[in-house]
């Protein structure tokens, strides 16, 4: 089974579960709760998957100009809120994926 596979279906068990909760009137904090857990376990599996992120990292390119260039050390979230979210910001982004499955589940 694919690494995308095994992460899509124990999102969507993770989603079953989390409607279970809420139809049976789970209080809030006990669904955070969940979620919280569940988001640990999902990044214990994407780590066994892909590998545990770094701490820091240093990247190094050469420009157009054939200039060698690095920077960092750098988190990834610092990273990202740098160099990336300017050109491709994924909070703009729309999930297909998410709105085939709100779209199934109304039929």
């Amino acid at each position: 089974m694919s690494h995308d596979k095994t992460v899509l279906l124990q999102l969507r068990e993770y989603t079953k579960d989390l409607r279970h909760m809420v139809t049976d009137g789970a209080s809030d904090a006990e669904i955070s709760s969940s979620i919280q857990q569940k988001m640990a376990d999902l990044y214990r599996i994407v780590g066994i998957c892909l590998g545990v992120p770094p701490e820091t990292f240093t990247w190094a390119y050469y420009s157009k100009t054939k200039e060698f260039s690095s920077i960092g050390p750098v988190t990834p979230l610092g990273f990202y809120i740098k160099y990336v979210k300017p050109i491709f910001n994924v909070d703009d982004k729309v999930s297909v994926a998410e709105q085939c499955l709100e779209i199934g589940n109304e039929r």
